[in-house]
């Protein structure tokens, strides 16, 4: 057994790089039963969504605050063994734990398309824990077990390994890039710290009614011959109220793009429906008074529009083609609106 700590939290890893234990010290809270960290989903010509696994005992090298896995390959059952290399670095900082991950892709033709990492099983998932998270801006699941059974034959879900109660990051209706476990007294932060906005799956699953986890899932979609490595995902056990752990979100830096685009709210602008056509037929701004909204805008401090109208289409009908109205200019004329603000710098 391999363990870290540091005086608020411990965890335990077994030879095989799987967790055998997490713990708030702080709180002496148990947080974890023994699992698997990582799970991979993998795509070929022959099927785009295939689970894989880091294969055998890997290397293990230890610092005093820091574990680093190494994976030669992972093992597919369908596939066997895959020439993807792993390698998984867990760091304890004073108050959370850093995840970072690499992986190197020596496949002739499979692509990485999900990592899941770190995939938490929880010790005692039910109630008085909740689970809170920022779907539709603020969720409180009081009976998570029941929460994710509810989701039992959603479209395309694999119910005969897990079911899953998930959302996306960003999202029209997830918040914030992260969740929370709340007991009151204490709780546990799940986040991924990514100041460029790539998608992120939050997910909490019943594996084949053994186990409730958690974990967070990016998109590397890493083709073959090709390397991919990330330190964004931080976990922290914590004592005091939920609020103590949403502070964990607040670290990132927010990009100047979007301090800027939330400077001022634009005044000719009601919602993001304002720029074109209206779907009942009304002209708000028409491909010749773009340029306008943005001068506009620009008075405000705002440099960024988002263009949004109806199409001949019908919009969701027509996805993903979108044709530009050929009664203002069509696509010529678009794009030739849209180089004139850019040219201002917008």
């Amino acid at each position: 057994m391999i363990q870290l700590e540091n005086g608020h939290f411990s965890l335990t890893l077994d030879e095989n790089g799987h967790l055998a234990e997490m713990s708030n010290l702080d709180s002496k809270r148990v947080l974890t039963l023994p699992h698997a960290l990582l799970r991979l989903i993998i795509g070929d010509a022959q099927c785009l969504e295939l689970e894989a696994v880091p294969s055998g005992i890997p290397e293990i090298q230890k610092t005093d605050d820091t574990v680093t896995l190494r994976y030669p390959a992972i093992d597919c059952d369908q596939r066997g063994r895959l020439e993807v290399g792993v390698e998984m670095r867990i760091h304890l900082a004073e108050d959370e734990i850093q995840w970072e991950i690499s992986l190197d892709n020596r496949t002739a033709d499979a692509t990485v398309r999900e990592v899941h990492y770190p995939v938490l099983a929880l010790r005692d998932p039910n109630s008085p824990m909740a689970a809170v998270t920022s779907n539709k801006v603020s969720e409180r699941i009081y009976d998570l077990p029941k929460q994710i059974q509810s989701c039992f034959t959603e479209y395309m879900a694999p119910d005969q390994k897990y079911i899953r109660y998930s959302t996306l990051y960003p999202d029209r209706f997830n918040a914030m890039n992260c969740f929370l476990l709340d007991w009151g007294a204490d709780g546990f932060y799940v986040g991924c710290h990514d100041e460029t906005f790539e998608l992120t799956g939050h997910v909490f699953e019943l594996e084949k009614n053994t186990s409730l986890n958690m974990t967070m899932v990016r998109y590397p979609f890493l083709k073959p011959g090709a390397g991919w490595q990330e330190n964004k995902i931080r976990t922290a056990p914590y004592c005091g109220g939920w609020m103590t752990g949403a502070k964990n979100t607040a670290r990132g830096r927010t990009p100047g793009s979007v301090r800027r685009s939330f400077r001022r709210r634009l005044p000719v602008q009601a919602d993001g429906n304002d720029y074109s056509a209206h779907q009942y037929g009304e002209y708000f701004f028409p491909y010749d008074k773009l340029e306008q909204a943005y001068d506009e805008a620009a008075k405000a401090g705002i440099h960024t529009l988002f263009l949004f109208g109806w199409t001949a289409e019908g919009m969701d009908s027509g996805y993903p083609v979108y044709t530009p109205d050929p009664s203002q200019g069509g696509f010529e004329k678009l794009k030739e609106t849209i180089r004139k603000i850019q040219a201002k710098g917008g």
